[in-house]
């Protein structure tokens, strides 16, 4: 993650998980970026070849896009409001919890 290791004690484990949890997003966006490139050369390359033309995403699927729709689907605006906010909750009460133990 490239941390430096007084900044890495330093760091409360909140703050840490918060950081990993970033740095693991941007790798995976990296790597889906990167297949979806593939993807695009790839298709590039067989689509004069094809008899029956076919889309990008039906040549080679992959499987967070249709994780993406579901989640649309599946999810309204209502429900994630409500985990949103049970998580700012969650976190108020553990950060109430830290300051209590910080005064004694």
């Amino acid at each position: 993650m490239g941390l430096q290791a007084d900044y890495f004690y330093s760091i409360t484990y909140r703050q840490f998980a918060n950081t990993l949890e970033g740095y693991r997003r941007k790798e995976d966006n990296l790597s889906k970026e990167r297949l979806i490139i593939m993807r695009k050369l790839s298709y590039a390359a067989i689509l004069p070849h094809l008899k029956s033309k076919v889309s990008e995403h039906e040549y080679m699927p992959f499987p967070w896009e249709n994780d993406i729709v579901e989640m649309q689907n599946i999810k309204s605006a209502e429900e994630i409001e409500n985990e949103i906010k049970e998580m700012k909750e969650f976190w108020a009460i553990i950060d109430a919890k830290r300051a209590n133990q910080n005064k004694c």
